[in-house]
């Protein structure tokens, strides 16, 4: 699933990309979520919606924001590479199962 911006439209889409194939020419990705299994199968099995909850938990709204604001001022996307900042808050998949499985009676 992809949020993206059409520069010639000059608005938001959401965007279907089955198997890396399908895009709009013009539009820059604001943002990003992998759906394959490969993207949450290890860490929450079936379980799509806790991986989908998680994902939201940790946006890092501040970057999506400046992607925005590049799209449409017709700039380059900033050059962003996770790595290099540790200040980005996350939720990991243990504090993320802990509630749920204590509720779900999961041992």
């Amino acid at each position: 699933m992809l949020l993206t911006y059409s520069r010639r439209q000059k608005r938001f889409s959401n965007q279907i990309a089955t198997d890396h194939t399908q895009a709009a020419v013009d539009a820059a990705p604001v943002l990003v979520l992998d759906m394959y299994e490969h993207a949450y199968q290890m860490d929450f099995g079936v379980n799509t919606t806790a991986y989908i909850d998680t994902f939201f938990r940790n946006i890092n709204w501040v970057a999506v924001l400046k992607r925005i604001e590049a799209v449409r001022n017709d700039q380059a996307l900033p050059n962003e590479d996770p790595s290099s900042t540790k200040d980005v808050p996350s939720l990991s998949v243990e504090e993320l199962t802990a509630p749920t499985a204590s509720t779900s009676g999961a041992t």
